[in-house]
Formats: structure tokens, C-alpha cells, sequence
């Protein structure tokens, strides 16, 4: 009966990671639910099996981490099947770092680590 609770916890938080999308993007992918189910259950296992509390600040920076992880995962996995799947050769498009996105991640992520160490 230990697997209930992870699987409730799964199911709980794919299905909001998916309707925080559709209410926001008007549209999601089906893997969606599955990086938000990991990532909804990988949030409450952080101060799970601790005898002292992390400080919030840290359960937040590894909450962003966990979640920043799993979308970078889904998303360099869909990109690449996507590709063999239609034939085509990465030297089709120009270059993964041109686009706002991983721009994006990249700016984002550091200053906001900074930020949270102070």
C-alpha cells in the first residue's frame, strides 16, 4: 500500500501541471502530465525523510531545480524524436541556443540563484 500515495501525488499533480497550461497556453502536450505528476511528487519528497528542516528558501531553489530539470528533459527528448521521427537532421534548424527559450533559461537561472544566497 506504500505505492498509493505516490501514485495519488502523481496523478494530482500532472492533471493541475496540465490545466495550469491549458489555462495559460490554451494548449499542452501529453507528457506534460507526466513531468508534472515527477515533479509534483519529487516536491514532496524534499523535507520528507529529514530530521531537520531545510530552510524554504532551499526547498524552493530545489523545487525550481527538480521542476527546471524535468522540462529541460522533456523537452530536449521531444525535440530529438520529434526530429528523427520526421525525418529530419538537427543542420535543419539553426542552432538550439538562438532560441528565446534557452536564452532565456540561461540568463534566469544564475541571477536567480544569486539572488537567493543573500
Amino acid at each position: 500500500m506504500k505505492w498509493v500515495r505516490p501514485l495519488i501525488l502523481f496523478g494530482i499533480g500532472g492533471t493541475l501541471y496540465v490545466l495550469i497550461e491549458l489555462i495559460a497556453r490554451g494548449r499542452s502536450h501529453w507528457t506534460m502530465f507526466f513531468v508534472g505528476g515527477l515533479a509534483f511528487y519529487l516536491i514532496g519528497c524534499i523535507n520528507e525523510h529529514k530530521k531537520k528542516e531545510i530552510l524554504m528558501r532551499w526547498q524552493m531553489a530545489a523545487g525550481a531545480g527538480i521542476i527546471t530539470g524535468l522540462e529541460l528533459i522533456s523537452g530536449i527528448s521531444k525535440y530529438h524524436i520529434g526530429l528523427e521521427c520526421m525525418g529530419l537532421q538537427q543542420s535543419s534548424r539553426k542552432s538550439a541556443w538562438t532560441d528565446l527559450s534557452a536564452i532565456y533559461g540561461i540568463v534566469v537561472l544564475p541571477v536567480g540563484c544569486s539572488r537567493l544566497s543573500r
